[in-house]
């Protein structure tokens, strides 16, 4: 087990430190300072911490010392700017008093090194793992990009584009029915991390999470979770955005693909020996792999794997952006080789996926970790005139996997949950199984019951999934009521004589072909009046004072990259 210091320096006093792409959250102290503070071990076996140089000078004397007397065990190094974060343990000998002296000493070893700083990353007292097989002590929540659920084999795909995956899901819970909370990254990333719908969250249209909202990394770490997140997407690891709340560590991954999207791989090679220093204290890991993310080009070993060798068309691997497509594929057999594309993107990333889960079975920890794998949209591929996402809330961009392996794996739980679910559910369904009570303005709901005993079915609701965008008409919202779908597409989120209704019956047309608005008067009244309740509802003013976020020149060239140029 592992938890913050109690009676070392406040939460208060900490702060999110950059060195390089990796964010963590400090402790800093002055060069020359010396801090003194009474720990209580109760049991644990070791003070962990990173430790890292910022400010001006290039090198900085630290000693860290757990106890009182010249025998007292104590880290001691001399830290240069360029070893970026360095690990630190000191062991706790058996038999220690209830109460240990913790002293953090730094000294400039040269005049112009006064300015340098100490950086104290995710202090922490550690303990031999309790958990036994069946009782989860570190949790994985793996978002893949621009996965639409339809493109899957657990939930009837013909081609076998994730076999990793679906062999997990013989032991997991799988939800039918999952939908995103919007059809784009940053909005439908922030509910799965917070529990809240975009309007209440606002991490959208430029603008990052506010301060004021509580995150599931936040929470899991007052609980006693080390925190880590590495991220592939600029829209999530922005700094300006602020999705790096609650996480110790916040990796940005940017690839060395031309200010691209990092290859998942790139992902692995920096996690995966991360993942391995936690094996013994329980951690929050939170992945969120840009793959299959347009442009579509599939890896060696994968490319190839599904396409037609004799297509001759127009569409390349280069050419698989939507503004590219919209130009230049006319045919099926341009859409098909499209999706052909997309699918050996998605067969990649199954296999980095399992690289993560064959690393957590080699550390002896996969029967004790928890594992839910998400996705933050779909994409489109023509079946509504148009390709990727966030233009739109027919089920091919919003219905997303939501998968949750529960540790063990015998099988006992594996089930099928029929129900509609939202993204926002996931923070509260993840405490909910931790018996942690969810923040109080959390909007998801706790399916925790759900997952834990088979005869019980999440809470019969409505479903509700909302997108504002820039471009005329982007207010869209939708509700699903049962088999019924209905979408509104206007100016604002108030109605006016430009705002559009469709209504479609999933049960009979699953493609959303046919709009029955005018053939069920009634049904549709009564939806839009709910559907504007929630709207109504789930809303919550912007914090006053906020901006929208400022982004470096490098994020900005990756989000355009991905297509994002509107934003």
């Amino acid at each position: 087990m592992a938890a913050a210091c109690p009676d070392a320096p406040s939460d208060s006093s900490a702060r999110v430190v950059p060195v390089g792409d990796d964010r963590r959250r400090s402790l800093v102290f002055r060069a020359g300072e010396k801090l003194e503070a009474r720990i209580t071990p109760d049991g644990a076996e070791a003070f962990r911490f990173w430790a890292a140089i910022r400010g001006l000078g290039d090198e900085l004397d630290v000693r860290i010392t757990l106890g009182e007397g010249p025998e007292a065990p104590s880290w001691h190094r001399h830290l240069a700017t360029h070893e970026r974060w360095v690990e630190g343990e000191i062991p706790i000998p058996a038999g220690a008093p209830p109460q240990l002296l913790l002293t953090i000493e730094t000294t400039a070893p040269r005049s112009r090194d006064r300015d340098a700083r100490l950086a104290l990353a995710a202090p922490r007292l550690v303990s031999a793992p309790t958990a036994t097989p069946g009782e989860a002590s570190n949790i994985v929540l793996y978002m893949i990009d621009t996965l639409r659920a339809d493109h899957t084999p657990m939930y009837g795909y013909t081609r076998n584009t994730m076999p990793r995956l679906a062999e997990m899901t013989r032991d997991a819970v799988v939800f039918d029915r999952a939908y995103s909370t919007a059809a784009r990254t940053r909005p439908a990333t922030a509910s799965a991390l917070t529990g809240l719908y975009p309007s209440s969250h606002h991490a959208r249209l430029g603008r990052g999470l506010e301060p004021e909202v509580e995150t599931l990394a936040e929470t899991l770490r007052e609980n006693g979770w080390s925190t880590l997140a590495y991220v592939a997407n600029g829209n999530v690891f922005a700094p300006g955005f602020a999705f790096e709340q609650g996480f110790d560590q916040f990796q940005t991954v940017r690839g060395a693909r031309r200010d691209n999207h990092a290859r998942t791989e790139e992902i692995n090679e920096l996690m995966l020996p991360m993942v391995r220093r936690y094996a013994d204290e329980p951690f929050f890991l939170y992945v969120h792999a840009i793959d299959p993310h347009s442009p579509y080009d599939p890896p060696s070993g994968f490319a190839g794997r599904f396409r037609d060798p004799e297509y001759d068309g127009p569409v390349t691997v280069g050419k698989t952006s939507s503004r590219v497509l919209d130009r230049i594929a006319t045919t099926e057999a341009d859409a098909e080789y499209v999706r052909a594309l997309y699918d050996e993107d998605i067969l990649y990333q199954d296999a980095m996926f399992a690289e993560l889960i064959d690393t957590l079975e080699d550390m002896g920890v996969l029967d004790r970790t928890l594992v839910v794998v998400v996705a933050d949209h779909g994409d489109e591929f023509m079946e509504h005139g148009g390709w990727e996402h966030g233009n739109r809330l027919f089920e091919e961009q919003i219905r997303v996997p939501f998968v949750v392996k529960l540790p063990g794996g015998d099988g006992a739980t594996a089930r099928r949950v029929g129900a509609p679910v939202s993204l926002a559910d996931v923070p509260p369904t993840l405490l909910g199984l931790y018996g942690i009570n969810a923040p109080a303005r959390t909007q998801g709901r706790d399916l925790s019951r759900a997952i834990l005993d088979p005869t019980t079915e999440p809470p019969s609701d409505t479903l509700y999934v909302e997108e504002a965008t820039n471009v005329p008409g982007g207010d869209l919202r939708t509700l699903l009521d049962g088999p019924w779908k209905l979408i509104r597409r206007a100016t604002s989120i108030e109605d006016d004589p430009a705002t559009v209704y469709q209504l479609f019956d999933l049960s009979k047309d699953p493609g959303e072909t046919t709009d029955q608005s005018s053939h069920e008067r009634e049904r549709a009244q009564e939806m839009r009046l709910e559907l504007l309740r929630r709207s109504h509802a789930l809303s919550t003013p912007l914090s006053d004072g906020t901006a929208p976020a400022a982004l470096d020149e490098r994020t900005r060239r990756q989000l355009q990259a991905l297509g994002y140029v509107g934003e």
